[in-house]
Order: structure tokens, then C-alpha cells, then sequence
């Protein structure tokens, strides 16, 4: 047991320098396994996934990849082992951490871009980026980008909450480099339409790679229940200011579905912003957004319009 506790704990370390020198986010916890583990309980397993999966981000971005601390390590494997049988099948058990995984031989490519707001020429966070007719897609990051590995047989659908839908033919095998603008959508409530571009300004660039399986966070009855919702529960505040426009809200929808941390990152009036927020906070749990499977607090902007009637 107690020579069983010390492999796992060398494994973990190992795991934590490699993490370290290749700038992987990594956090650990002691083994709560009831048996003399060897670096294989489910835990340390989800732990070497976690890291392979990291790694194998790195090498498709063309990143180097170090493994600080591997020969360390199995020496000291080797030190607590009792038997060369032993020692073979724990310095196996080090080399499965730091392999990666090979890139899918069929005929996906990968695409990367970017989508930004017409009106501000800012990113757009969480902009909805999916293959038309299939579930494979993707969220922009907190920069306005995105990377996803298609099959170029459908075109791509990039959608945001208030901003028309654009979908762009993708033909080009290759590294390929979209930049992507979405405007503002004309209509105050309901269905954004669709606009079909021909074809997208493609840029030839370096290649990032990056599987992300993630779903946004979704309203009770979905996204036309939103609009109605805020339709049905937003009243124009009453003032001498004859304010008409966009007020654009963001917050957090946690892991249990309620609504967090609203706040107002493009006002038109303190007195509108506020009443934004107030619609925001009486809103019912959501369905909350995933990433790899698992629950996550997510962030979800939401544009909500003023218009004097």
C-alpha cells in the first residue's frame, strides 16, 4: 500500500512539471483511491486524459512540447520498484502520460478565424460557430476566436444573439483563416435571418487546433422564449428622455442554472441599463452550458432593445 501511495504520488508530480513547462493550466488533488494504486485509479486516469488532450492542443498549434522531469521521474519509479516487472510497467505507465494523440487521418481540415461586431469592430464572445446540418461546432473565446476541424462538405454558421446569421461556403482544403463581421440584426425581436455569402475572405496562416466539445447555455423553451420573455416583461422607464436603442447585458449562468453577476457592458442611458438588469435577474434557471460533458458556469451576453411605441 504504502510503496503503491508513493508511485502515485511521483506519478502526480510528474504530471505537475510537465504541465508547468508546457503552460498547462493543471491542479490535483490527494489520492482518495482505497487500494494500493499505481498511477491507474479513475482519478489519475482522467488526470493523464486531461494532459494528453492539453499536450496534444500544443503540438497542432505547432507548439514545442517539453516533458521537464520525465527522466527524474522514472528513475525514481525505478528506485521504488521491487521488480523489474514491476519497474517495466510503471515507466510504461509515464510514457502513456506524455504521448499525444495522433491527428485523425480522414479528410477533416481545420479552420480558424475570427468574428468581431460591425458597429465596434470588438470580438464577439460566444458567437456560435457550427458545420450547417450537423452537431459539430464550436464557441468563439474571449478574443472573438475560433478553431474547428470540418469536413468542408457543409458551409458554417456563425450566429449571435441580436446579430444577423451569416453562413459561408467552405470549399478550400488547407489552412484556411476566416474573418468573420456580424451586423446588427434589424428586427427587435424574434428569428435572425440568414445571410448566405458566397464566399468568405479566406487567409492563408498558421494553423491552430483546438476539439472543444462545448454547448451554450440555453433559455427555458430556447431562444424565441427569450425574446419573448424580455418583450413580455420590459417596460420603457419613465423619464423626459426619449431614448431609443440597444442595451447590451451580459452575465453568468452557473452550473445550477441561475442567473449571476449580470451587468451592463453597453448602456444607452443609466435609467434603461437599470431596467435591463431588472429584466435579466427576474429571468428563470436556465439550462446551463457544458464543456467536455461536464456542467459549467458560463457567460452569456444578450442584447435587449428600447423603443419608444
Amino acid at each position: 500500500m504504502v510503496r503503491g501511495k508513493q508511485t502515485c504520488k511521483i506519478l502526480k508530480d510528474i504530471r505537475r512539471q510537465i504541465a508547468e513547462a508546457n503552460d498547462i493550466e493543471y491542479i490535483t488533488s490527494e489520492c482518495q483511491y482505497k487500494g494500493d494504486c499505481t498511477g491507474t485509479c479513475p482519478k489519475c486516469e482522467s488526470e493523464v486524459r486531461y494532459l494528453e488532450h492539453q499536450l496534444e492542443r500544443r503540438r497542432m498549434a505547432g507548439k514545442a512540447i517539453t516533458l521537464l522531469g520525465l527522466s527524474a521521474g522514472i528513475i525514481a519509479m525505478n528506485a521504488c520498484a521491487n521488480s523489474p516487472g514491476q519497474s517495466a510497467k510503471n515507466t510504461s505507465e509515464i510514457k502513456l502520460e506524455c504521448q499525444s494523440v495522433p491527428a485523425d487521418k480522414d479528410s477533416l481540415f481545420l479552420i480558424k478565424g475570427t468574428v468581431t461586431d460591425s458597429l465596434t469592430q470588438k470580438p464577439i464572445v460566444g458567437a456560435n460557430v457550427s458545420e450547417k446540418e450537423t452537431t459539430n461546432g464550436t464557441l468563439t473565446d474571449a478574443n472573438g476566436e475560433f478553431t474547428l476541424k470540418v469536413s468542408g462538405k457543409y458551409p458554417l454558421i456563425i450566429q449571435y444573439v441580436g446579430m444577423e446569421t451569416q453562413e459561408i461556403e467552405i470549399n478550400k482544403k488547407g489552412a484556411t483563416y476566416i474573418q468573420v463581421t456580424l451586423r446588427e440584426s434589424n428586427m427587435t425581436m424574434g428569428e435572425c435571418p440568414t445571410e448566405t455569402i458566397e464566399s468568405g475572405e479566406i487567409l492563408e496562416g498558421d494553423v491552430a487546433f483546438e476539439m472543444v466539445d462545448m454547448t451554450s447555455p440555453e433559455f427555458p423553451g430556447g431562444t424565441q422564449a427569450l425574446f419573448n420573455f424580455i418583450r413580455e416583461n420590459l417596460q420603457y422607464p419613465n423619464n423626459d428622455t426619449c431614448v431609443t436603442g440597444r442595451v447590451v447585458a451580459q452575465f453568468t449562468v452557473k452550473e445550477d442554472g441561475s442567473i449571476a453577476n449580470a451587468r451592463v457592458i453597453r448602456g444607452i442611458h443609466p435609467d434603461f441599463d437599470k431596467e435591463a438588469l431588472r429584466v435579466i435577474n427576474m429571468m428563470p434557471k436556465w439550462k446551463p452550458g457544458t464543456k467536455q460533458g461536464e456542467v459549467v458556469d458560463t457567460e452569456y451576453t444578450v442584447p435587449i432593445m428600447f423603443s419608444a411605441e
